[in-house]
This record gives C-alpha cells, sequence and structure tokens, in this order.
C-alpha cells in the first residue's frame, strides 16, 4: 500500500491491513506533516514488513516541499529541464526524514506517480542510492500484471521509464520486484 502518512486516514487503514496481515509492504510520504506521529504506529511492524520510501514530487503538503504538476514534471524530466541540486535535494531530505524516525534505511524506494523511473529522476536517484550503500530494492512496473479496464493505463506507466530503471538497476546491481500488479 502506497502513500503511508499522506493523511491520518490512509495511515489508519494501512495499520489496520498490517494488523490483519493483509499488507506485506508500505511506502511512506515523508514530507508529510503526520510523518513522525504515523511512523511511530509503523515503527513497531518494520520486521514484519518491508517499509519502503514513496518518493514525492507531485503531491503538495504544508511542509512547502519541491512540487510539480505531474506534467511539468515529466515534460522537465524529458528534456533535462529540472534543477540537478534541487533534486538531490529533496531526494536527500526525504530519504533523511525516513532514516532518522525509522532507524534504518528503507527497505525499498519507490515513487508517488511513479516519479522514482523518470529519467533524470531515476539517475540521480540511483547515484545518491549507491553511495549509501543502499541495500534494498527498488520498485519496477516493467513486468505489470495488466487488468482489464486499466489496461491503457498500465502501458503508459510502463512505457515511462520502467525497461530503463531495470537495466540501470542491473548496472547498480539494486534488486527489483519481478511483477508489478498496482495500477488500477
Amino acid at each position: 500500500a502506497d502513500d503511508f502518512a499522506m493523511n491520518a486516514e490512509i495511515s489508519h487503514a494501512i495499520i489496520q491491513l498490517i494488523e490483519r496481515g493483509a499488507l506485506q509492504a508500505t511506502s511512506c510520504m515523508t514530507q508529510s506533516e503526520l510523518w513522525e506521529t504515523a511512523a511511530a504506529k509503523l515503527k513497531p511492524f518494520s520486521n514484519q514488513i518491508d517499509i519502503g520510501l514513496h518518493l514525492n514530487f507531485t503531491h503538495a503538503f504544508t511542509s512547502g516541499n519541491t512540487v510539480f504538476s505531474l506534467p511539468a514534471l515529466m515534460f522537465r524530466a524529458w528534456s533535462s529541464n529540472l534543477n540537478r541540486e534541487l533534486i538531490t535535494q529533496c531526494i536527500e531530505e526525504q530519504w533523511d526524514a525516513f532514516v532518522s524516525v525509522m532507524g534504518k534505511q528503507p527497505d525499498f524506494i519507490d515513487g508517488h506517480q511513479h516519479v522514482h523511473q523518470f529519467p533524470f529522476i531515476r539517475d540521480i536517484l540511483l547515484q545518491l542510492l549507491k553511495e549509501k550503500n543502499f541495500t534494498g530494492w527498488i520498485r519496477n512496473l516493467q513486468h505489470p500484471i495488466y487488468l482489464p479496464h486499466y489496461r491503457f493505463k498500465t502501458h503508459m506507466l510502463s512505457a515511462l521509464g520502467s525497461n530503463a530503471l531495470a537495466k540501470a538497476c542491473q548496472t547498480y546491481q539494486f534488486s527489483q520486484n519481478e511483477y508489478f500488479a498496482g495500477i488500477y
């Protein structure tokens, strides 16, 4: 389940699903003003499930985080028209917020609206993960499970960088998931 700490309702529902044994992983939005409080409730489950960092560049929190509309971010990523220092700083801040509260590296990395697979962002992310000796895995949409009513969306999301992410992860020797079924 993605978006842990986005709001109180999502976090509460994710905790309930973990308690019932219905989830194996959740990814967290560490820019949220609710992050520290919500993470305190999540931390006791850190040996039961994978807890990941859900990189965010498209959802505005009250913290004044760096935000783009999804179309603007896509255009700027593909045209290499993003500020390298700003993107690096944003990723590092989200990473540091996760590590400081959870007391460990994320088990995996993914992105809100799959932004982690976009060019430019992907390259900065993988370099930073290498520098941090990241030992977890990275979510990839290269082999999505197609559901009948979501074929177009699934194809588009997969086409937005999953093959390049897979190749780059192999180069950096980062593990990835084999299949992805979270598009709906």
